[in-house]
Formats: structure tokens, sequence, C-alpha cells
């Protein structure tokens, strides 16, 4: 069981997981720094909404909830500007022993002038050995393969990535061979909604720095001298979405059942109507379950896609999405009833899993 605490005004988290140590508002308010397996270590970068960066802000609400089954627990912090326009950043975090869920919203009010948004990044550090990326596809379909960022022979203060959209997934690599991996989430449109706004652009860097990976999350930054667009945008809210994986389970013996996405989901997981078959199936087999029953869904290369509709926003038409944060919501919420039962799901994600 892990749950968070609070300590001298600061949260930790207290897993069952001995290779996981979590502190939150550690090297800032709302922030957090990470030790994982291997020796690795990821901690938040500091955004800056504007003039004036999150360090100068104040603590606002915070509260904490442990799932009933104790499986998983979650936190949400609240950090407020007051200076110039005051705006307020909210963080919720999940976390179980395998993963952390981030959702972070950025409150600029209408009166706030987004000259420039830097949604602060993350610090992979300890013992880095590789990096890889896995781009965001320009159509809709599978996901494309992992792109070595050659980090080991990259000199200090290299630029392994720069673009405008962001990395799909960044895996980075420890000394011995396990792994912390960042993936998006379903909301692929929200990082790049600069593009949409116009006056302005996106950057996301990766970077080599003291033997450190950086990655850096520019939203939106103002160009000014844009005919079209002459002056900075109103502020609006803006939401991100994105995760950290450490460990993939593995698949054991007593395995009553193994099916395929493609059983389930014709183009995209996240339809409403995929979403609703694969709950059938993990419903249907409630009434013979026993202690330690295993039911494997296999997911392949998870897709890309752009139909607005799966994501409930059907008049936008268009918005990019990808499968993978769908699926993984899915997971949680098949366990939290399987468990019920002594039962439990395993996701298996990759090449691997279409063996």
């Amino acid at each position: 069981m892990s749950m968070f605490v609070c300590n001298d005004g600061k949260w930790s988290l207290e897993s069952s997981n001995p290779s996981l140590k979590l502190e939150l508002d550690t090297p800032s308010v709302g922030g957090f720094s990470m030790n994982t397996v291997g020796g690795l270590a990821v901690s938040s970068l500091e955004a800056i909404p504007g003039e004036y960066p999150e360090s100068l802000g104040m603590r606002g609400s915070q509260r904490s909830h442990l799932a009933e089954d104790g499986f998983d627990a979650s936190l949400v912090l609240e950090q407020k500007i007051p200076f110039g326009v005051p705006i307020s950043i909210v963080r919720s975090y999940r976390v179980d022993d395998d993963s952390m869920d981030a959702v972070v919203n950025f409150q600029l009010p209408h009166a706030f002038p987004l000259k420039n948004l830097i949604a602060g990044g993350l610090k992979f550090s300890g013992a880095v050995s590789a990096a890889s990326i896995v781009a965001i596809p320009a159509h809709p379909g599978a996901i494309g393969k992992p792109k070595d960022l050659a980090f080991a022979d990259a000199a200090e203060g290299a630029e392994l990535y720069r673009g405008t959209r962001p990395p799909l997934m960044l895996s980075v690599i420890g000394n011995d061979g396990r792994y912390v991996r960042f993936e998006l989430g379903c909301d692929i449109w929200r990082w790049c909604n600069a593009e949409r706004l116009g006056g302005g652009k996106a950057t996301y860097i990766i970077r080599k720095e003291n033997n450190a990976l950086l990655f850096t999350w520019t939203l939106y930054a103002f160009g000014g001298g844009c005919t079209e667009v002459p002056e900075p945008p109103f502020g609006r809210n803006w939401k991100l979405e994105w995760s950290l994986h450490w460990n993939d389970p593995a698949v054991p013996e007593n395995v009553i059942e193994t099916a395929s996405l493609d059983d389930f989901a014709d183009d995209c997981a996240c339809a409403k109507s995929s979403e609703n078959a694969m709950k059938k199936w993990i419903r249907r087999h409630f009434s013979d379950l026993k202690d330690g029953d295993t039911l494997v869904l296999k997911v392949g290369t998870p897709r890309f896609c752009g139909n607005a509709a799966h994501v409930d926003r059907a008049a936008k038409k268009n918005l990019d999405h990808w499968e993978l944060p769908a699926l993984r919501d899915f997971s949680r919420w098949a366990n939290r009833q399987l468990r019920k039962h002594g039962a439990s799901l395993i996701l298996a994600v990759g090449k691997e899993s279409e063996k």
C-alpha cells in the first residue's frame, strides 16, 4: 500500500515499493523529485507563466486521497502567483508502484497577456546511459519505432532534440539497463496548441547538461511583429497530461484468457465503442474468476488518431490523440474490478505482445 504523507509542510510518498522514493514540493512548491530503480532520478523543472516563475508563488489548497483498495494514491497541489495578473497552477499526481500520472492546469484569466508560457519540464539524472524518443506521427496509424538520441556520445550542452511538437515518448535508460519512460497524455492537441492559436510557437528541447537529460516545455512564445496577430492572445486555461513509467509487469503462468486489442477496437481504443467492448469482456468473467487468475490484453503497437469524436469533442472535427493513455485508464478500471475477485489484468504493450 502506498499513501501520501505531509511532514513539515512537504509531501512525500510512503510506498510499498522499496526502490521508489518520491518527494513533492521539491525542488519547488508543486514540483517533485523521484528516485526509482537502477539509480535513475527524475525531477520537475520550474514553470514560468509570463513574467514570474512559479518559485515566487504561494501555496494554495492541498488534498490527498488513497484508493479504497490501497493500490494507488493521489495528491492535488495548488500554486498561486499573485503578481501582475494573478494566476494559479494546479497539479494532480496519481502514483502506484509502477507509474505516476500527472495533470497540470494553468489557470490563466482573460486579462493575462499570453506572451510566454513555459510549462517546466523534466530532468533525468543519476546513472543515465542512453535515451530514445518516439515521434508524434504525421498521419493516423501505428506509432513509429524509437529513435536513439546518442546521449552517451553527445557533447556537454548538446541539443539532442528540438521541435515545435514534443516526443510522444521519451525513454531514459540507466547503467543497469532499467528505464524510466515519459509518455504524453491522450491530449496531444493541447501540447501542440500554439499552432492553433497563431502569433507564436511552441518549442520542446531535449539536451545534455552535467551528464543529465533535460526536457523543457515551452507551450507558447508570442512572436511579436506578426501582422496577422499584432498583440498576444488573451489568457486561457491550459491543461496538460503526461505520465512516467518504470516497470513493465511480467505475464504470469496462470493466464485464463488472452485477447487482442483488435478484437475490440477497429481504429482507436479511445472511441467509446471500444471502451464499452473492452469493459464487457472484463465483466463476462466475473462469475467464474478464482484467486490468482489473470487476463491479458495484447496491444501491439499503439495507434495515433485525429478523430475528435473519440475525445468527446466531435465539433472540433480533428484533435490529435493516441490510444495508450486510454488503455492504461482502462487497465486501472479493470484491475479495480478484478481485484475484488482475486484476479488481475496485464496490459501487454509492444511488438512482443504480437507474438
